[in-house]
């Protein structure tokens, strides 16, 4: 896959998740307060302390504070279980010779808008029903995440 025809299969893919993400963006908005638990591949929204919904997770990828780019298939701390849509955006960028979808670390000054791209992709090629970050250990990193099965809990 060219650079060109990579960049136009991006433009595919924000176009059809654009929908979806601006739905899952208004459902999740109001829950600032977020828990990730990887074990289960559970991302919880909290509103005052009580739990108000909740989505199956997968890890797309991580940042840090330096500019880095980790994809969650190279990073063992994360468990292989949440790691299914990056693993299938890895396999898609080694069958067309996409560079970025197959080196595990890269740097760029512009790490969180690639991060949200490379996100976008793999939600796209998954069929996620939403994507968010959360905050990963220390030092302003991120964690890009795509959503499944977004569900109520506890109905006021």
């Amino acid at each position: 896959m060219t650079e060109d025809e990579f960049d136009t299969w991006m433009d595919d893919a924000y176009a059809s998740f654009q929908g979806t993400w601006r739905s899952t963006d208004e459902i999740c908005a109001p829950y600032k307060d977020r828990q990730c638990d990887l074990l289960n591949g559970e991302l919880t929204f909290y509103d005052d302390r009580i739990a108000r919904l909740k989505a199956d997770v997968q890890v797309i990828g991580t940042t840090g504070g330096d500019g880095d780019w980790l994809w969650a298939w190279a990073n063992e701390s994360i468990p292989t279980e949440v790691t299914r849509d990056a693993e299938g955006i890895h396999q898609f960028g080694i069958q067309r010779g996409v560079e970025l979808l197959i080196k595990p670390r890269w740097t760029s000054d512009r790490v969180v808008d690639l991060g949200w791209e490379m996100t976008v992709a793999a939600a796209h090629l998954a069929k996620a029903q939403g994507a968010l970050t959360v905050p990963y250990g220390h030092d302003d990193r991120q964690m890009f995440v795509t959503l499944r099965n977004l569900h109520p809990l506890n109905p006021s």
